[in-house]
């Protein structure tokens, strides 16, 4: 590879990371409220609920360029989780005990008894009748299996708040609360232990991409990652001291969090380092989410809606001396699944594109589409839900057009 090359020919350079995409770009919400929940079933379709009188709701079926308001009947209540199964079947929870159920994608909701007033922080379901909700102060963990007609209370040995539930299976999740507090189950939530988690600040969000990997995050930048289901947790470090609020992942590599005063921190490689995304915003941001590996979403105070179509992570090697060529470099590995590096060399300050076509020569994805100064590149490449086939990546810079040919293989 390129990075090696360079650093045997004993080159001085320094490393720089950068999260590049056809760009996180601010959406039109229509509203100035707060917006605390996102969550889409694929690229196109989601929902987002947050504060305001009434409360806030609103869908897209266009990947958010276009928000429509929705009538929740809910009134001086802030929403704070939201989960959809699938077009038609969701639930959002939020203050004072709040439950409310759709049918049919938003257009109308009904309101479900939780048998009490604690507020609710996240609701998750793994199918149309099994769901959990958590939070409360003591805690508070409501569970069902008739779709939210009835909750009932559920025992989890702590007092502490809880915010955030997340299932990876039917048997296997994990919540988050306040005081360092995680819970696991391994039998669908018929019981919950408590795992060691070894902070005592609170955890605001938890994401785990199978069984084993996944993270935690919260108050005063804290990030735990564990890669054997939680057994042991290990603190990452972030380049910011501000509270995290939600984290996604794409993959076990790739992933985001965002946080108080603007904070959007991202990952390459599994959180072994995190840097910070300047969105140039001071408002809390308080959730972010990912569909698939290319169409993410953060959403925070005063409507902020943000959206991103194509991730690609692109490390940029700096030579003491430029690259007097252009140069695309054959993907590795090659056949992959479900990603790849490709490498490319520009010799000069250029718009640069790197863009992938399927063999009926359709773009599939854009990965760089910037003005890039002369240096080495290596580019991350994940095939999301692309189906397996050979496909063309293609570089563009200054005049020179190149193209090599690839295969993913499922």
């Amino acid at each position: 590879m390129l990075k090696n090359a360079v650093i045997i020919l004993g080159l001085i350079f320094f490393v720089t990371s950068a999260y590049t995409q056809e760009g996180w770009d601010l959406q039109d919400s229509g509203t100035d409220h707060d917006v605390i929940c996102v969550h889409f079933i694929d690229a196109d379709s989601g929902w987002v609920a947050g504060g305001g009188d009434p409360a806030t709701l609103l869908r897209t079926t266009d990947g958010g360029n276009n928000w429509i308001t929705l009538a929740s009947g809910i009134s001086n209540v802030e929403l704070k989780g939201i989960y959809f199964l699938n077009a038609k079947n969701g639930w959002i929870v939020g203050e004072h005990g709040t439950i409310i159920h759709t049918i049919n994608g938003g257009d109308s909701w009904e309101t479900q008894d939780s048998g009490g007033d604690s507020e609710l922080q996240s609701v998750c379901f793994i199918d149309a009748n099994t769901g959990w909700a958590v939070g409360g102060e003591p805690s508070v963990m409501l569970h069902t299996i008739d779709g939210g007609s009835n909750w009932i209370e559920q025992i989890t040995g702590t007092t502490n708040s809880l915010n955030c539930i997340y299932f990876t299976n039917p048997d296997s999740g994990w919540v988050v609360g306040n005081y360092g507090t995680i819970l696991i189950t391994t039998d669908g939530g018929s019981s919950w232990s408590s795992q060691y988690s070894g902070t005592s600040r609170s955890l605001k969000g938890v994401h785990f991409v199978d069984s084993k990997i996944g993270w935690a995050l919260g108050g005063s930048a804290a990030i735990l990652h564990t890669t054997d289901g939680g057994i042991n947790w290990n603190f990452q470090f972030p380049k910011t001291n501000q509270t995290l609020k939600s984290v996604s992942f794409t993959d076990e590599n790739n992933g985001w969090g965002v946080g108080t005063e603007g904070t959007v921190i991202f990952t390459t490689n599994g959180g072994k380092d995190w840097d910070v995304e300047d969105f140039g915003i001071t408002d809390d941001l308080k959730c972010v989410y990912f569909a698939d590996s290319n169409s993410g979403w953060v959403v925070g105070e005063h409507g902020k809606i943000f959206h991103t179509s194509s991730s690609t992570a692109v490390e940029n090697f700096y030579a003491s001396e430029p690259p007097t060529d252009f140069t695309l470099a054959q993907n590795f590995p090659n056949p992959f699944n479900p990603s790849t590096t490709i490498d490319f060399t520009i010799s000069q300050k250029s718009f640069v594109t790197l863009k992938v076509y399927n063999v009926c020569g359709k773009e599939v994805a854009i990965l760089v589409d910037e003005i890039k100064g002369g240096g080495q590149y290596s580019v991350n490449f994940n095939s999301g839900k692309l189906s397996a086939g050979s496909y063309i990546y293609q570089l563009a810079a200054n005049g020179f057009i190149h193209n090599k040919k690839m295969v993913l293989v499922k």
